[in-house]
């Protein structure tokens, strides 16, 4: 599995390319760093965990504390590896989301505020 950047969510230049204008889509911060990244890919917790194109999410926290949530989608298989794009997420899985109060990623007050606010997948 790999990490590969969608230009669309992108504000700047990346690996992918120069960022592509698309009105509808969450960019991506512009703060996080290749090796962040790919950590924080690693660290995704996928949907369904036999799938190995499972869409996956993950939780970041930015240098002030404020959390933030991404979706992690398949994108193609390149030379038979699943290839992912990432951005920020505006829904959630149920049990994805139970995972990461169980591992303490979120608090129990983040976890009931954003079962409440975002939509499962």
């Amino acid at each position: 599995m790999r990490y590969w950047p969608n230009p669309a969510h992108k504000t700047e230049t990346s690996e992918a390319g120069p960022p592509v204008w698309v009105p509808d889509k969450d960019k991506c911060p512009d703060d996080m760093t290749v090796p962040e990244r790919n950590a924080l890919f690693a660290e995704s917790i996928a949907v369904d965990p036999a799938d190995r194109r499972s869409r996956r999410f993950v939780a970041r926290r930015t240098a002030d504390g404020r959390l933030e949530l991404f979706d992690i989608k398949w994108s193609r298989d390149e030379a038979g590896d699943p290839e992912f794009h990432g951005h920020p997420a505006s829904r959630i899985d149920r049990n994805v989301l139970k995972q990461m109060r169980d591992q303490g990623l979120l608090t129990l007050a983040e976890f009931n505020r954003l079962r409440k606010e975002l939509p499962g997948c």
